[in-house]
């Protein structure tokens, strides 16, 4: 299975609309581009329409998020609660985030 760095992707949905404006149909595009239909569809959605500058501007804020999202959960943790109300907002803080993540097509982050 092969990974691609998000700028890659990029390049390829452009080739994929070049081959597009040429003609040819969806099922060409995405073998001559090496992906399979699912793969396709789901970069589309995720980064149909992006530059490679936007790309970088989202992996800053996602690495801003983390950066700033791990002191808040530390902080909890630090506060003296009876462990059974501290589980509780753990939970609910990390299930939300993970929610989100998720529901954005995002990577969910272990806490």
């Amino acid at each position: 299975m092969k990974r691609f760095l998000p700028q890659q992707i990029v390049e390829k949905l452009r080739q994929a609309d070049v081959e597009l404006g040429k003609g040819a149909n969806v099922p060409e595009v995405y073998r001559k581009i090496e992906v399979s239909q699912q793969t396709y569809y789901r970069w589309r959605q995720r980064y149909g329409g992006m530059s490679p500058q936007m790309i970088k501007e989202l992996k800053d804020l996602q690495k801003e998020n983390q950066r700033l999202w791990m002191p808040a959960v530390r902080m909890v943790s630090f506060i003296p609660l009876s462990m059974p109300v501290r589980s509780l907002i753990m939970g609910r803080l990390c299930f939300k985030r993970a929610r989100r993540s998720s529901a954005k097509g995002g990577f969910t982050f272990a806490t």
